[in-house]
């Protein structure tokens, strides 16, 4: 690698830091990073630096495009000047135009065929808070709008395939998280789908984006069901406020909603009666022959169904349900613009020049200065320069901006207490456990976050022990992997004992064989990083017969490697 591949990895670093101001509507008198820094600092890794060239790191996160930024840009500046972004007309269409983009073969189809191919494995928790514009209430959109329909929808760049034609699994998605989370538009989250690898090339779009989209805009509880009484049980429990407390994305074939395959959603039942959100709604589209038996009223753009017709009209497959979190995410924030705060905001350092660390938080890297440094984070004092939500661009001085939650944000008298001790955690890492009673998990080590909830019986291997009380899980039949209390495991009850006991490398330095990617997680998933042959690395922990955790001197980095990769 040269010298000048080396400065446009780390400029795109620095592009990616400052595109988030773009993102986040900061107007240009709002406070910048200074360019002169950055130049500076990379002219001098570059030239003090060359084995750089030895170390590339690379990280797997979501794509997010400069055309989503414009769009999210664009929304944000909408919702804050109150104005309606949800779709407000009953599109113009016909039974024949329907079953002419059906028979090419375009509206949604379920993409059964590629769900073996493209999975999601549950890693990304809450990162796209930051896209969403302020909450609007329940919202409909129609695929068919007019200001996206002829938008493409593709994989492949096929010209035929447009937000109209097939894209009712993003519009679906749209509508639930702006109902639930905060407004994003549908052009939006197909973009996302697309970027991400949920589109598959001719089957709509894939199943897993649902869980994607559950854990990437952080919905407080995800379920998934195949049966629509139990479907109907959610979808029947009303906030104070009247308004549902959940929203269901269901996947229906061939009856009163499509000829072939479509996504829709319900918004609401009272035990009778289903409010439904579809997508590719248009006038007159239930007043044919083969559709007025299922008896479907329309008001405005709500379609109304008994629940008696849609179990034998709507030929529906797998419901994904979605609590309705009525803006949490996007409403008021705690802190304003102004606000003098104490941040304390974990990172790990990427790489070291002079009195400047390139640290990485593991959604994006940033630059400080040695002495904003403490205990694993950054740390000291700061002004809010910019607010969304509970999102938080923050400036320590001397150009030095980032991204901070709120629960990064301290008051200034905070005082921090003296580490205590922490319980030793036996390792039962690589063991197979079985739960003795309907089991709730969760995407977060702190057991909050996205809830999934598995029956008696269901068995899970443990790939980290976080705490005398949590784990985190692995479950073979769903391929989940998320958070347990352990109180949950049946004794007795485990379908095999833990591995035999793991050779103890731990100090030792091994170099890479070959180009090597190590993972963020002990099960070699979420964020990954490449380095090139003959790295060194440290190993820090045995997790596994096949798995340690491993320091990269060079960079700084700690993450986890498959020991194949060893010289």
């Amino acid at each position: 690698m040269n010298k000048k591949s080396i400065l446009s990895i780390l400029a795109i670093i620095i592009v990616l830091i400052t595109g988030l101001f773009t993102l986040s509507g900061c107007s240009p008198k709002e406070p910048t990073i200074d360019n002169s820094i950055k130049n500076q600092v990379l002219q001098n890794i570059i030239a003090n630096n060359p084995e750089l060239e030895e170390h590339i790191v690379e990280i797997d996160k979501v794509e997010i495009t400069n055309e989503i930024k414009d769009a999210v840009k664009e929304t944000i500046e909408a919702t804050l000047n109150e104005e309606i972004v949800e779709t407000t007309e009953i599109i113009e269409s016909s039974p024949e135009e329907e079953a002419e983009v059906l028979d090419e073969g375009m509206l949604e189809i379920d993409g059964v065929v590629d769900q073996e191919n493209i999975s999601y494995n549950g890693d990304l928790e809450g990162n796209g808070l930051h896209l969403l514009g302020a909450y609007q209430g329940q919202t409909y959109y129609s695929q068919a709008d007019s200001r996206w329909a002829n938008k493409l929808y593709t994989s492949t760049n096929n010209k035929t395939q447009t937000m109209k034609s097939s894209a009712c699994g993003p519009t679906s998605a749209a509508m639930v998280v702006s109902s639930s989370k905060g407004a994003i538009l549908p052009p939006v989250m197909a973009d996302l789908f697309v970027e991400n690898g949920f589109r598959t090339a001719s089957s709509g779009t894939a199943w897993s984006a649902f869980p994607f989209v559950a854990d990437y805009f952080d919905f407080e509880e995800y379920y998934t069901t195949i049966y629509l009484d139990k479907a109907i049980s959610y979808l029947s429990q009303k906030h104070a406020d009247g308004s549902s407390k959940y929203y269901a994305i269901v996947s229906v074939g061939s009856g009163c909603f499509t000829t072939g395959g479509h996504y829709i959603v319900l918004t609401g039942s009272d035990g009778q009666t289903i409010q439904v959100a579809d997508p590719y709604l248009y006038n007159g589209k239930f007043n044919t022959a083969s559709r007025r038996a299922a008896g479907i009223h329309v008001d405005g753009n709500y379609a109304y169904i008994t629940k008696d017709n849609f179990r034998e009209y709507a030929n529906y497959k797998t419901f994904w349900i979605f609590s309705n979190d009525q803006g949490n995410g996007t409403q008021v924030s705690v802190y304003k613009a102004g606000d003098r705060k104490l941040v304390s905001k974990p990172a790990a350092i990427a790489f070291a020049q002079g009195d400047s660390y390139l640290v990485d938080d593991g959604s994006a890297q940033f630059w400080i200065k040695q002495s904003m440094y403490k205990d694993g984070k950054v740390y000291g004092e700061a002004t809010i320069a910019f607010v969304s939500g509970n999102s938080y661009i923050v400036d320590m001085g001397q150009g030095i901006q980032f991204w901070a939650k709120e629960h990064e944000l301290l008051d200034i008298e905070t005082k921090t207490t003296a580490p205590v001790n922490i319980p030793s955690v036996k390792n039962t890492v690589g063991k197979t456990v079985t739960f003795k009673g309907v089991t709730n998990l969760y995407s977060k080590s702190n057991l909050t976050g996205t809830k999934y909830t598995y029956k008696a019986g269901t068995q899970a291997r443990i790939v980290e022990n976080i705490s005398s009380t949590v784990d985190k899980v692995y479950i073979p039949a769903t391929g989940r992997t998320a958070y347990i209390n352990v109180s949950n495991y049946k004794e007795g009850g485990n379908a095999e004992q833990a591995p035999a006991a793991i050779p103890n490398t731990v100090g030792k330095s091994y170099r890479l064989k070959a180009t090597t990617t190590l993972y963020s997680q002990s099960n070699l998933s979420g964020i990954k990083y490449t380095y090139k042959a003959n790295t060194q690395v440290k190993v820090l922990q045995n997790v596994s017969s096949t798995v340690d955790k491993v320091k990269v001197p060079a960079t700084g980095r700690v993450a986890y490697i498959n020991k194949v990769n060893y010289k």
